[in-house]
């Protein structure tokens, strides 16, 4: 049977049948890769990638073919990305993107490519079994990706077993050097998980503050499931001014005290599980400052066994040991958890704790003691519910049972007065915890009822229990269409003590009841009531009783241009509550709009007595009105007014009956994405003294690419600060903008300007390309205000313009003049001046350059300026330039670079005749890049010091060592 006929087609098949056994064949295909994918939730699933031209995957008598094919082998789903075929042995189906679960991950390939995200493995053919993939005459090489055509070096072996993301384990290797054989190793594994595993060497030169330090660190393999690394570090005590040169090189001195430590990690894999072991030692040091005149040794050990998850038993089973000096001196810490599952049940058992080998020193606990986990868990048993195991009876479930016996220890809880004066704690306990849910259930015709409660309950041996309680039950009553009852009853319950402070909890009791009525008795009539009763609440004994009840009446909703509401709230506790009445028409008819809304609220509490001033109500109309047509012409209005204002003072004339009265006009619009001209006004009035409030405009005009845009803003009172903002802009090009004045004077609207003000100015000019950020940016900023220090002290006391400055910005990315590629980000900021200052200068600067020449010379480094100046003696008193990884690199060869690089701070203030103001004093450098490998090296000519580095693979570090030397350059004050 042919399916063609859908361009999208998914087609989902299980096959039971081949659950157990199942074997996928790729007979043929090109390439395999795996990937580790993260998901959005947080999750991880692997893929297995198969190429081929096309890759055909047969799995019994069925048969896959596509030219791109996942297998995803946590969900156990096989995808063809593309076009592809499905052959079940008796049709076909052809589609784009075939899905198909299947219930195994075993397969074979011949001819593969493995890509995995640490290393590409070859091979002449490989098979898959759960948690590996098995390769016969493989190769790999961390050179494989860099584009190598000699890989200068790799590994061919027998045979390789690839366990992803962890490790890979070659068996009969040899080792290729430029691809000839160099040696022969019986077996080797190489970690997938990181560098770490790499060989090491550092040596680091000690001072007479600091110690001298070699570290050597190897990694090893003891069996095809076991692999380490061993590291010894030797410290060394110096005396720099009584050495020879070498030493002095080498190590920063003379040898006068030595000490050595090292560590071990070993890694290992069994058919169940895997484990840690870990064993470093930190020898002590001779410090005769402190008391005892040494440093205490320190060991840290550390043993870690976990069996692998299974699909009957996905809980943890591990073992922890170990011991950490550094962070708790002389503590044995060990952890013990398994877990298990029968059937419905499942099993867990628990034991935490720590053993302190120095009683008497002041650190008594392990690390991992806070407020959530107990000092110790002497012993935990618990059994809980499987997440299929639901007893049910009817439309009642109950799930999420649990039951756990455990003695603990911990710190007591400081309300609990019984074990309040005690240190520590120790009392065995018993917590029972399970849901009960009662699933959406109709007694009749519209009713529904549907609840859930979960309780969670700790007993302790002393007698005392703590309970958390939740209740949460809902009913609902349903009238046909017109209308809708609900009551919902909430129960929350946190009672007792504990004698333990990792099982606190903060008591609360609290009971309510609310409910909700929703009528549509009449097709332009919607009655809507809620309210609810609260019985008891610990923490909030205010909302006890009547909640707020409120009844709304909506009326012509059908309509589209006029409709009504009327809402009454009061709390039932004598209070009459307010009412709220309103009523909006609004009409669009031939361009015509109107839009009235009329809003009403009454205060049932009581009258209002001018003459009592601790008498008020919410009592107030509000009006809002606006007419217009069409998208070019609009006039509102809006005001209100209280009835029963509250008072200000002890003056009846202070009452503030009126809102202020607000008159809009606009004409157009000023929203300038419309390229429609507007401007729009905006006038109040305080209708109480019968004075002006505020004013403000805003105006917008597009002509073509040109806008122009303007808005100020004018109030009451004249010592507020002016706003006012200001827009000229060519779209895509450029835009100048400010704001911090007025154009319109408030003088000309009647209002008087408050002399002490200080008023910031700003102007900016920026280019507006379509994409990406300005490339320049120039802003000029200066202040008006009344000037004390004058550079004329005839202008002391008036108004003049202080702290005058420009700021540019300039960012150029990626730009090309003939053979030179150039990118640079600069900024200055340049001090004016003003009738405060009597000079101009420059504060600070910056730029950032990166430039290359043919892909042969680059050029690139900061260079930053700052700048102080004495405006009395126009002098600077402070001028640096600080000069950050200023380099010339040359790369001749692929691969190669070698150059000069600057760091430096350069004073020019207070430099005496005849001395220069800079040094030079470049870092010389040399780098051999290739790609799987590197080397590094270079000479600071201000220190002396000569820097090698080797790397390996993945940013490794094979080796580094850093030692100082006499060969440097003399500054003008001689050696830094």
């Amino acid at each position: 049977m042919h399916f063609l006929h859908r361009t999208t087609f998914i087609f989902l098949v299980t096959l039971v049948s081949w659950a157990f056994g199942l074997r996928i064949e790729l007979s043929s295909a090109d390439r395999l890769e795996l990937r580790n994918v993260d998901l959005p939730d947080g999750s991880e699933v692997t893929l297995y990638v198969i190429h081929g031209n096309p890759a055909v995957i047969s799995f019994g008598n069925q048969k896959i073919i596509g030219e791109t094919v996942e297998f995803d082998l946590t969900n156990q789903i096989l995808r063809i990305i593309g076009d592809g075929t499905y052959y079940s042995g008796t049709e076909t189906v052809q589609g784009n993107d075939l899905e198909l679960v299947i219930d195994d991950e075993l397969f074979s390939i011949a001819d593969v490519v493995i890509v995995t995200s640490a290393i590409d493995v070859y091979g002449d053919s490989a098979s898959k079994v759960p948690g590996q993939i098995s390769i016969i005459a493989g190769r790999f090489s961390p050179c494989s990706r860099c584009s190598q055509i000699v890989e200068d070096y790799g590994f061919k072996a027998d045979r390789l077993e690839l366990f992803p993301g962890d490790r890979l384990v070659a068996y009969e290797v040899t080792v290729l050097i430029r691809g000839e054989p160099f040696f022969d190793l019986p077996l080797m594994v190489l970690p997938l998980a990181g560098a770490e595993f790499s060989p090491q060497f550092d040596l680091i030169a000690g001072s007479s503050t600091e110690k001298a330090r070699v570290t050597v660190q190897w990694p090893y393999v003891s069996s095809s499931n076991a692999f380490g690394k061993f590291s010894i570090n030797y410290f060394a005590d110096v005396n720099p001014t009584n050495s020879n040169f070498l030493a002095r090189m080498l190590l920063g001195g003379e040898i006068t005290q030595s000490y050595l430590g090292g560590s071990l990690r070993h890694r290992f894999f069994t058919e169940k599980g895997h484990g840690e072991a870990e064993l470093e030692y930190t020898p002590s040091f001779i410090v005769p400052e402190i008391v005892g005149g040494k440093t205490a040794d320190f060991f840290k050990t550390r043993f870690f066994y976990s069996l692998d998850p299974e699909p009957q038993n996905t809980g943890p089973t591990d073992f922890l040991l170990e011991r950490n000096d550094a962070t708790r001196n002389r503590i044995v810490q060990y952890l013990l958890r398994a877990s298990g599952s029968h059937d419905l049940l499942e099993a867990t058992f628990k034991t935490q704790g720590f053993l302190d080998l120095s009683p008497k020193d002041s650190i008594e606990g392990p690390n991992y003691d806070d407020l959530a986990i107990p000092r110790k868990t002497i012993a935990e048993f618990g059994i809980s519910s499987s997440q299929i195991a639901a007893l049910r009876l009817g439309s009642l479930s109950l799930e999420d049972l649990h039951l756990a016996i455990g003695i603990f220890e911990d710190s007591p809880h400081p309300t609990n007065r019984d074990v309040a004066s005690s240190d520590h704690v120790t009392a065995a306990r018993i917590l029972e915890g399970h849901t009960l849910t009662l699933d959406a259930l109709s007694p009749w015709k519209g009713m529904e009822l549907a609840g859930t409660t979960k309780f969670a309950g700790r007993y302790y041996d002393s007698g005392e229990r703590l309970i958390d309680w939740d209740t949460n039950v809902k009913g609902s009553q349903a009238f046909g269409q017109i209308g809708l009852f609900s009551v919902s009853f909430y129960r929350d319950i946190n009672e007792g003590q504990t004698p333990f402070l990792f099982d606190q909890n903060y008591p609360k009791t609290e009971t309510s009841v609310y409910f909700n009525l929703d009528l549509v008795p009449l097709n332009w009539l919607a009655v809507t009531i809620n309210g609810g009763y609260g019985f008891q609440n610990s923490r909030s004994p205010r909302t006890v009783g009547f909640q707020p009840m409120i009844t709304t009446l909506n009326f012509l909703q059908n309509s589209s241009w006029i409709t009504g509401s009327l809402s009454h709230q009061t709390d039932l506790k004598g209070d009459p509550g307010t009412l709220l009445v309103q009523g909006a028409v609004n009409t669009f008819n031939n361009g015509l709009k109107t839009n009235l809304v009329v809003t009403h609220i009454q205060d049932l509490k009581g009258e209002f007595h001018p003459n009592e001033n601790t008498q008020f109500s919410d009592t107030e109309t509000q009006l809002n009105a606006e007419f217009g047509f069409g998208d070019w012409f609009v006039v509102g209005a809006t005001g209100g007014y209280a009835y029963s204002p509250p008072h200000i003072d002890n003056s009846n004339d202070s009452l503030e009956f009126w809102n202020d009265l607000e008159l809009h006009l606009e004409v157009g619009t000023v929203n300038e994405k419309d390229q429609i001209p507007g401007l729009g006004l905006t006038y109040a009035r305080d209708l109480n003294t019968g004075s002006f409030s505020s004013f403000d405009y805003e105006f917008s005009v597009s002509l073509g690419p040109i806008s122009l845009r303007a808005s100020e803003q004018f109030g009451r009172q004249g010592n507020t600060l002016p706003i006012g903002s200001y827009n000229l802009g060519w779209r895509d090009i450029t835009s100048l903008s400010a704001s911090g004045f007025h154009l319109l004077q408030p003088s000309w609207l009647g209002l008087a300007r408050e002399e002490g003000n200080t008023e910031t100015w700003e102007i900016e000019l920026l280019d507006t390309p379509r994409n990406g950020h300005p490339s320049w940016q120039v802003s000029f900023r200066t202040q008006s205000a009344i000037l004390e220090t004058a550079t004329d002290s005839r202008m002391n006391g008036t108004r003049g313009l202080q702290n005058s400055e420009i700021q540019t910005n300039l960012r150029v990315s990626n730009e090309y003049i003939g053979p030179f590629q150039f990118g640079v980000t600069a900024f200055a900021e340049l001090m004016l001046k003003d009738h405060s200052r009597r000079h101009i200068f420059l504060r600070s600067a910056n730029i950032n350059l990166h430039s290359q020449l043919l892909n042969l010379v680059g050029l690139q480094g900061k260079l930053g300026f700052l700048g102080e100046f004495d405006q009395v003696n126009a002098i600077y008193t402070r001028s640096r330039l600080t000069i950050s990884d200023f380099a010339v690199t040359v790369n001749p060869i692929k691969g190669l670079y070698f150059g000069t690089m600057i760091d430096d701070v350069w004073d020019f203030s207070g430099t005496t005749h005849g001395q220069y103001p800079w040094n030079f004093q470049p870092k010389l450098f040399v780098a051999l890049d290739r790609c799987c490998w590197g080397f590094y090296a270079h000479w600071d000519s201000q220190s002396g010091q000569i820097k090698l580095a080797i790397g390996g693979p993945g940013n490794g570090k094979v080796f580094m060592q850093e030692f100082d030397t006499p060969l440097f350059l003399q500054t003008r004050q001689g050696r830094l």
